[in-house]
């Protein structure tokens, strides 16, 4: 990695190295070192901790809300079918919603 730093940068920090200088010839020699190689050993699929799962009851607004969004949704699915096998002329699916 190279890091580099401005002059003025340099100025404002009253003296203070932030970035080590290093010699030319310093940067010749080979850095020797060596990544610590850890093998996990646990299980493939660990369990998820209880703490982050979220349990909790839908309220019944939402339940009436997403059958009804289910049926509509059906029934127009339906609709489209109907139309593309029995009627001429049928648009393609998004052209038939947006005509809705």
């Amino acid at each position: 990695m190279l890091a580099a730093q401005w002059k003025s940068d340099h100025d404002r920090l009253d003296g203070l190295d932030t970035i080590l200088r290093i010699s030319k010839e310093e940067m010749k020699q080979h850095i020797q070192w060596e990544t610590p190689i850890i093998e996990y050993q646990g299980p493939k699929k660990p369990l998820m901790p209880m703490s982050a799962t979220s349990q909790f009851d839908m309220s019944e607004e939402f339940v009436l809300a997403t059958n009804v969004s289910l049926a509509r949704a059906q029934n127009l699915d339906f609709n489209f079918f109907m139309d593309v096998l029995f009627k001429a002329k049928t648009p393609e699916y998004n052209g038939y919603n947006t005509r809705l």
